[in-house]
């Protein structure tokens, strides 16, 4: 019941949760993500899920692997939209790959996958769920690297306990801390032959939509351009980074694509599917 006042909330008021968190002192918004955790967080270890007739398992450690993956925090319907447009030999990129949900059910359809993401926590939990699944474990391959518009190193904000997504900025006070990683463009990995040119690429990264497109564009405008482009966006977090949901939709449009859907929104968050024009 809390959980649901709490999501309800800040769903319908972004603005004022902003505020509210401003006011509550990071300890206490962890303390109550911590205690959400340990009363609704009561699964099999390892979590199962099936998503399209594709069954994996899944280690959940903490608020974040809970919500995302046993709580379906947002997840599932965007989740099928994207196995629905995969095919057997598809190139998949995932973009902020978190815990590696999209990663692991990318390769049960068969697909050849980069799960790209420079958070530690995140990247442990993506090796666990690849031993978990053992059987598509060769199928992914995984690069700790943030995508952004040009190649450098960068500050990148993290939550050791996984409380908190993580961000090339400080989205919420309760990043407290830094870790400095490789900042790579999309187009530079694919000339370096680091990363194979995708059909598919999937995005959610924490506000920086702006930059990692810009990085990318060469690889959208190519004449082998993906089939299919999905992009989770966070209108709070935009700001930060200098831009707005209608700055990067309008960049997404300029690059050439259009959208099939808005497949799911919330005063916080959009997901969308868009393909070549």
């Amino acid at each position: 019941m809390a959980i649901t006042i709490v999501e309800n909330f800040s769903h319908r008021h972004p603005r004022a949760t902003r505020v509210l968190e401003t006011l509550v002192p990071p300890l206490v918004q962890g303390g109550i993500r911590k205690r959400v955790f340990e009363q609704n967080a009561k699964t099999e270890a390892p979590f199962p899920i099936t998503v399209n007739g594709r069954e994996a398992r899944f280690s959940i450690r903490n608020f974040s692997d809970w919500y995302r993956i046993a709580g379906e925090g947002f997840e599932s319907v965007f989740l099928g939209e994207v196995l629905n447009n995969l095919q057997s030999g598809d190139i998949f990129v995932d973009v902020g790959s978190a815990q590696g949900l999209y990663a692991v059910m990318a390769a049960k359809t068969g697909a050849e996958v980069y799960a790209v993401d420079p958070d530690p926590v995140s990247l442990q939990s993506i090796k666990e769920n690849l031993a978990l699944n053992s059987d598509i474990s060769d199928s992914v391959h995984v690069l700790n690297v943030a995508l952004g518009d040009k190649d450098g190193r960068e500050h990148f904000y993290v939550d050791p306990k996984g409380m908190y997504a993580p961000s090339l900025r400080r989205t919420t006070r309760c990043l407290k801390e830094t870790v400095e990683v490789d900042v790579r463009s999309l187009d530079s990995l694919i000339t370096a032959g680091s990363i194979k040119h995708p059909d598919v690429i999937k995005v959610d990264v924490e506000g920086a939509d702006g930059r990692v497109l810009a990085g990318m564009q060469k690889t959208l405008t190519s004449p082998h351009r993906p089939r299919h482009l999905f992009i989770e966006l966070h209108p709070v977090y935009l700001p930060q980074f200098g831009t707005s949901t209608g700055a990067v939709l309008q960049q997404i449009s300029d690059i050439g694509y259009v959208p099939v859907a808005e497949i799911a929104t919330r005063s916080y968050e959009s997901q969308y599917h868009f393909v070549p024009v």
